[in-house]
């Protein structure tokens, strides 16, 4: 946790579930999948309310009735995107519950991040409120960048842009430094930003990236908060990422109960739920 005071009241979240996951060649919504015997989807939401946020809007489209039925719950508000039309696209739908509300943070991420830890949401935050900023990025550093889109910074440390690979200069390739897909907005700079994206790009897309450019043109303050593990923005696209992601939860788990006194004859080879508790000083 950071050492920083970070006021959690009215933290609301976007959770963007509406795609299907089309690589990982499944009738079966890749968000209804399991990852160390829980959903995917159930994972992200466990861990953003460990954070105190007090509303929870999934965006659901395709199986939405299966998403609904699945992960209903009190402090969920469900809302449909008809035709999958990018990030932004998503977002926006979300926008008629923001006009009479306060200016609040909002946190965006996929719902298909597993891996992100209430720790990071909320260093995240504190990054955040510590920068007065109107948008903060969650980063991570890569030895191997490969096609992730690289974080520039300015001179300050602020954002000045994020910039897809297939863009990007020999120099700007150079970059560790690259986006999650996972931020915080204030809610008012968010959705005046949001009306001002458009879709001229090849896919015809609107995407939430280009808000944070709009916003750093606008002369806003855009930080970014480096996380403490490139494993926690690992997505999932196909089947070798989701066999990726149970081996990580799987490796952090037999971890943990090692810490607290277990012993593993080949932790290779075991497979514990994370629910899973374990007497100190058990032989497995």
């Amino acid at each position: 946790m950071s050492d920083l005071e970070v006021k959690m009241a009215k933290l609301s979240a976007i959770v963007l579930a509406a795609g299907h996951g089309k690589r990982l060649k499944s009738s079966l919504i890749k968000v209804a999948h399991s990852v160390a015997g829980k959903f995917v989807l159930s994972h992200v939401l466990d861990c953003i309310r460990q954070v105190g946020c007090e509303q929870l809007y999934v965006v659901v489209g395709y199986q939405a009735d299966l998403v609904k039925s699945r992960f209903k719950a009190e402090d969920i508000c469900f809302v449909h995107q008809k035709e999958q039309l990018g990030t932004g696209h998503a977002v926006q739908q979300v926008s008629a519950y923001f006009e009479d509300m306060d200016d609040v943070p909002v946190l965006i991420l996929a719902g298909d991040c597993p891996f992100v830890s209430p720790e990071t949401l909320t260093n995240l935050l504190a990054c955040h409120q510590q920068a007065n900023a109107q948008a903060t990025v969650f980063t991570a550093l890569l030895d191997n960048p490969q096609s992730y889109g690289r974080l520039i910074r300015t001179e300050a440390g602020l954002v000045e842009a994020i910039i897809e690979a297939k863009d990007c200069t020999p120099e700007q390739l150079q970059v560790k430094e690259v986006n999650s897909g996972i931020y915080l907005f204030q809610s008012k700079a968010l959705f005046s930003a949001l009306n001002q994206v458009n879709c001229n790009n090849k896919q015809g897309e609107f995407y939430l990236t280009d808000v944070i450019q709009i916003l750093v043109d606008q002369g806003e303050t855009v930080s970014a908060y480096v996380g403490p593990s490139a494993n926690e923005m690992l997505g999932i696209n196909n089947r070798a990422d989701l066999a990726l992601i149970e081996r990580v939860f799987r490796e952090a788990i037999v971890e943990k109960h090692m810490n607290n006194g277990v012993t593993f004859i080949d932790p290779t080879t075991v497979y514990i739920d994370q629910a899973v508790e374990i007497g100190a000083d058990t032989i497995i």
